[in-house]
């Protein structure tokens, strides 16, 4: 009897533990629903935007909050987003711009092309001295503006009436669109009031998806969607939150108490686990990691057998690096250019690419052949080398500079710059630097590479040479493609990515050009 009895109570108990677990399954699918709001999580909440004062931080945001004239989608293609079209001369020299009908301002007036001109006024005063901007002095009159020469009345930006915005050249200049493009050049009213965005976000009027409905003492800011935003057919979610996270551990913590939904970036230990749960999502940039060496003939680097050695030296070192197995880069091997799109991605961890016994046995004989390489050079005297690196490389150069010393017993001595002020600093032996192939052309980036690399002529073929200084062909093109891969002249090493979690709220989170996630276009299951 006592024991029929204990069954019943173990039975009890058992059925206890489900319902609680069943219960706890609900709560938690419930507090999933009952939020009307995303929440995107992000590393700092800075949206006192300068885009005209070098790189804009929380790009994602400023897209968000305003549309552009034109934009670059994910193909490389130009598209309209304010405009319904526009229509360029046969020489060239004349572009009409026309405003979709029906786009208006976040207080419900409407853009008209006086907005623009109003605009335009703006950014190319002499206040913004941005590279960006002299790359309009196509524009006639823009580079007199920009200088303070002339008022506005002296550039061929003109109203033709409402809807219609005339442009005339100073010459033809066939990037001009892909120039109008670039995601600084986005429609705003009042451009100063930008640097204060936070103490003004109810005085300020958006031109894009979104609009900053309240900012809260936590710090945290609501984005409410513009009740009559032109693309009424999107999916963009009514109201998205932005909040801040210190680690991408706190975020990953906050996600799966459905705290936040989408975040950039994912803890290293959690990635195989999150990628198999479905809740990482990896974006292939077009941005290559390059080491470039110095070759000129008086520098240890112009040795054809000392370059190949430090690629069979750092080739599969770069497996192990934390940030290959994050998923935020890919081992190029050897590639320039990726050719991968966002369906064919996987992780790229060690484990993935090579197993740890094989990557082991492949490391140890790269490392052989990269000391026989030495070997062969002879007796040639290294002091410590230089290598140059941008500030946000540094991982990366100090992996390179550990596995020169310990491998070969090179002394590295490392020396940072920030963003490009370095770039013609010639006195280097190796350096380090990203090339975003989504933007510059391919033969410009090359020439760039071996100018910089004191290379200011190839030989391709016997006492045939391409000068760096010409314009290329295709087949040039493809021809310092060769002898860069073949004389090694430069080592490609990594591929960048973009890495989000999202937590099981999110279906599918879309990206631009660049990698920034475009909030607008974030499907909810």
């Amino acid at each position: 009897m006592k024991r029929r009895n204990k069954v019943k109570f173990l039975m009890l108990i058992l059925f206890f533990c489900i319902s609680l677990a069943s219960c706890k399954a609900d709560v938690s699918e419930l507090n999933i629903n009952s939020r009307d709001y995303i929440n995107y999580g992000v590393r700092n909440i800075d949206v006192n935007f300068r885009p005209f004062e070098g790189r804009i931080e929380n790009m994602d945001i400023y897209s968000a909050l305003f549309d552009g004239l034109f934009e670059e989608n994910k193909s490389g293609a130009i598209v309209p987003v304010l405009l319904e079209g526009y229509k360029k001369s046969n020489d060239g020299l004349e572009y009409i711009l026309t405003l979709k009908k029906d786009i208006y301002w976040s207080d419900g007036s409407q853009i008209t092309s006086q907005d623009v001109i109003s605009y335009f006024s703006q950014v190319l005063s002499q206040k913004n001295n941005s590279d960006v901007i002299q790359g309009l002095y196509s524009i006639y009159g823009v580079k007199a503006y920009h200088e303070g020469k002339i008022d506005f009345s002296g550039v061929a930006i003109i109203k033709v009436d409402d809807k219609n915005i005339k442009i005339r050249m100073n010459n033809k200049d066939d990037a001009l669109i892909q120039k109008l493009a670039d995601p600084r050049y986005r429609l705003v009213k009042d451009i100063d009031s930008l640097k204060n965005l936070i103490p003004n976000y109810k005085k300020v009027v958006y031109s894009g998806a979104y609009r900053i409905q309240e900012v809260n003492s936590d710090g945290t800011i609501m984005l409410k969607h513009n009740e009559k935003y032109w693309d009424r057919e999107s999916k963009a979610q009514e109201k998205i939150k932005v909040s801040c996270y210190s680690s991408t551990e706190m975020a990953l913590a906050d996600l799966q108490t459905n705290k936040i939904d989408v975040f950039k970036g994912a803890p290293i230990s959690e990635v195989e686990k999150l990628y198999v749960d479905n809740k990482l999502q990896v974006y292939p940039l077009e941005k290559t990691l390059i080491l470039k060496f110095n070759l000129a003939e008086k520098s240890i680097t112009s040795n054809l057998a000392f370059r190949r050695a430090i690629d069979s030296a750092i080739k599969y070192e770069l497996y192990n690096y934390l940030g290959v197995k994050s998923g935020i880069y890919e081992v190029t091997r050897g590639d320039i250019t990726r050719n991968r799109k966002q369906g064919d991605l996987a992780l790229f961890t060690s484990e993935n690419v090579i197993e740890d016994s094989k990557l082991k046995e492949k490391k140890a004989k790269s490392i052989q052949d990269a000391k026989s390489l030495l070997s062969s050079i002879g007796d040639v005297k290294m002091d410590r080398l230089n290598l140059l690196y941008e500030e946000r490389d540094e991982e990366v150069a100090t992996l390179i500079k550990n596995c020169l010393l310990d491998n070969l017993k090179i002394n590295i001595n490392l020396v940072s710059y920030k963003n490009d002020e370095s770039a013609n600093n010639q006195d280097y032996d190796m350096k380090i630097s990203t090339y975003d192939f989504s933007k510059v052309e391919e033969d410009e980036i090359y020439k760039d590479i071996l100018i910089d690399s004191n290379c200011k002529t190839i030989e391709y073929e016997k006492n045939k040479f391409i000068n760096m200084e010409s314009n290329f062909s295709d087949k040039d093109t493809e021809k310092i493609r060769n002898v860069i891969s073949n004389r090694v002249l430069c080592l490609p090493l990594l591929f960048e990515n973009q890495v989000i979690c999202k937590s099981a709220k999110i279906n599918y989170v879309d990206f631009d050009k660049d990698g920034n996630v475009k909030l607008k276009s974030i499907e909810v299951k």
